[in-house]
């Protein structure tokens, strides 16, 4: 197994942030709080679509608004990302961080490392 190089927004001042790893054809997400949890992944093309989505609107609630992976839940006061197992839970800080380094191309996909 590779041990994926996982990063985290400039933007993240807390101690747990939102994480973001790549491997040539995935994109992994997961909750620093628990790194031994499952992973959320997504194909460079449905990464894409989310990265754009969250680029378009003006705040971080709107991005989440905007995705239908993401819920705000407003009684928890945190956003849920979640799929069809699992839900990662983040803080209203957590996700504008993470909000703020797609803003920033911290997330963008990287050049294929096998160029021809």
């Amino acid at each position: 197994m590779n041990v994926l190089d996982w990063r985290r927004s400039s933007r993240c001042e807390a101690q747990h942030c939102v994480e973001v790893a790549f491997t040539d054809d995935e994109v992994h997400v997961r909750d620093s709080k628990y790194p031994k949890a499952p992973a959320l992944t997504y194909d460079p093309a449905s990464w894409q679509e989310m990265l754009d989505a969250i680029r378009s609107v003006q705040t971080p609630r709107q991005a989440a608004d905007r995705l239908t992976d993401v819920l705000y839940l407003d009684n928890l006061r945190e956003y849920c990302w979640r799929c069809e197992e699992f839900c990662l839970h983040f803080t209203r800080a957590e996700w504008k961080a993470f909000v703020e380094g797609v803003r920033n191309n911290e997330f963008d996909l990287p050049e294929p490392s096998h160029v021809r």
